[in-house]
């Protein structure tokens, strides 16, 4: 793990199976209503209860992927039939443990280990890479870099490894573009762009800390955050900015549904102005413009998700 990024909290203590377990659902509300503002297609991944789960869109259904106790960061490969996630097994003697890549199949098999030392996947399109954050020293830690964080992609075999950007400051949860030329990714000073070989840095936003960056399904726009209470969306010609959420609670870590339409997101309904990181966090799902936000779970303590093209 890259010690010094507080909302990569999420650790992993074992990975010992891959049976997939159905459990009890978590929606709320009205079902046909859900499912008409959702709509229906494709599976949620999200960490809940210290795990991976599956989540249907109308928060009919909750699985639970045995094995992934601890996993964080859940992202789906385009084709929806894996997950790579985040996860921390090996001990380490920096003040947190350190996490390492591991992808899944959607049915919880064929769990493996990608590369070691790094977090926050995103899958290339053709799938044969992840790019990632990690940390250049390879310990966790170094006390003469406040935040050595980089960015670096690998193929899925592990094999081939290869460090994308040399600044010696925080750059990370990359996302790639849907045509696989460009990586757009967050920093301590707002979002930057790069070619997919880690060349051409071009800013994006500054002077917020802008975060969670991901483009959308047709390459036309890419949704953010703005570290904890809003959710903004930019055009990637014009280079707008527009805000979709309004509310007075934390709303972060949004993603695309596959076909655009919809942004998922973790939210709260709590009333308290501030809950610290007690936050009861949940699913929310809304449309692209940011109309018709809404609860797709009952229970309280969900992670970010990522929404797959797949059911």
């Amino acid at each position: 793990m890259i010690p010094s990024r507080p909302r990569l909290a999420a650790r992993i203590s074992a990975l010992l199976g891959v049976a997939l377990i159905a459990v009890t659902a978590s929606g709320c509300g009205d079902s046909a209503q859900r499912a008409a503002e959702s709509g229906t297609a494709g599976l949620i991944a999200v960490t809940y209860d210290g795990a991976l789960y599956l989540l249907k869109p109308d928060g009919s259904r909750l699985e639970r992927i045995s094995g992934t106790d601890g996993a964080s960061e859940p992202v789906w490969s385009n084709d929806g039939a894996w997950i790579a996630f985040s996860s921390a097994r090996r001990p380490s003697s920096a003040e947190s443990p350190i996490d390492d890549l591991y992808v899944i199949r959607r049915d919880g098999s064929a769990l493996r280990l990608v590369t070691q030392n790094a977090d926050s996947p995103s899958w290339s399109p053709d799938g044969r890479e992840l790019a990632f954050s990690g940390d250049p020293y390879g310990s966790g830690a170094d006390e003469t870099v406040s935040n050595p964080t980089e960015l670096f992609r690998v193929d899925i075999a592990g094999r081939r490894r290869t460090r994308m950007t040399v600044n010696g400051e925080y750059e990370g949860h990359p996302d790639w573009s849907p045509d696989g030329d460009q990586v757009v990714f967050e920093t301590d000073d707002g979002l930057f762009l790069m070619n997919a070989e880690g060349g051409n840095r071009q800013r994006l936003t500054r002077g917020l800390r802008h975060s969670n960056p991901e483009w959308s399904p047709d390459g036309n726009e890419i949704v953010f955050d703005d570290g904890y209470f809003d959710i903004f969306v930019l055009d990637v010609e014009t280079e707008t900015i527009r805000k979709l959420t309004h509310r007075r609670q934390p709303e972060f870590a949004p993603a695309w549904s596959p076909d655009g339409r919809h942004i998922v997101f973790r939210s709260t309904s709590a009333d308290c102005e501030y809950c610290g990181s007690d936050w009861p966090m949940q699913v929310w799902v809304m449309n692209s413009d940011g109309s018709q936000a809404h609860r797709i779970t009952r229970r309280q303590g969900y992670g970010a998700p990522s929404w797959g093209a797949t059911d």
